[in-house]
C-alpha cells in the first residue's frame, strides 16, 4: 500500500468511525500498525498524523519518539517547528481564499493586519 492509498484508508476508516460522548475517535491498530511500519521504513524517529473534519472530533495519532536519547514517547500534543515549509501553507489558503472571493491574491497585507511596516506596499 502506498502512503497516499494509506492515508486515504486512514480518512475513510476515521468517516466511518462512530464516536460516543464526544470522545476521540481511536484509528483501527492495523492501520496505526502499517502507519508506524511506513515510518520506521521512511526512516522518521517519529510522526504525528491529525485529521480534522467540521463534522467529527479530531482523530490524532503518535507514532515513535520525539526524542531519540532520552526514548521520549512522541504524543499529538508536541509542538512542531514548521519553518520554511509554512509558506506553503500559506499560499494554499490564500489561493484558497481567492478562489472564494474573500481577498484577492494583490490586496495588501494591511488590509487585513493593520501596522504591519510598509503592509500596504
Amino acid at each position: 500500500m502506498t502512503g497516499k492509498t494509506l492515508l486515504t484508508t486512514l480518512l475513510a476508516t476515521w468517516l466511518l468511525l462512530g464516536t460516543s460522548g464526544g470522545a476521540e475517535p481511536a484509528a483501527p491498530q492495523p492501520v496505526i500498525q502499517r502507519l508506524d511500519e511506513l515510518r520506521a521504513q521512511l526512516q522518521v524517529p517519529g510522526a504525528v498524523i491529525g485529521v480534522w473534519s467540521p463534522d467529527r472530533p479530531p482523530l490524532r495519532i503518535a507514532l515513535g519518539l520525539a526524542d531519540v536519547e532520552q526514548q521520549t514517547p512522541m504524543d499529538p500534543r508536541c509542538a512542531f517547528r514548521i519553518a520554511s515549509i509554512s509558506k506553503v501553507f500559506v499560499g494554499h489558503v490564500v489561493l484558497l481564499l481567492a478562489g472564494e472571493g474573500k481577498l484577492a491574491v494583490d490586496d495588501p497585507i494591511s488590509k487585513f493586519v493593520p501596522d504591519v511596516p510598509h503592509g500596504d506596499q
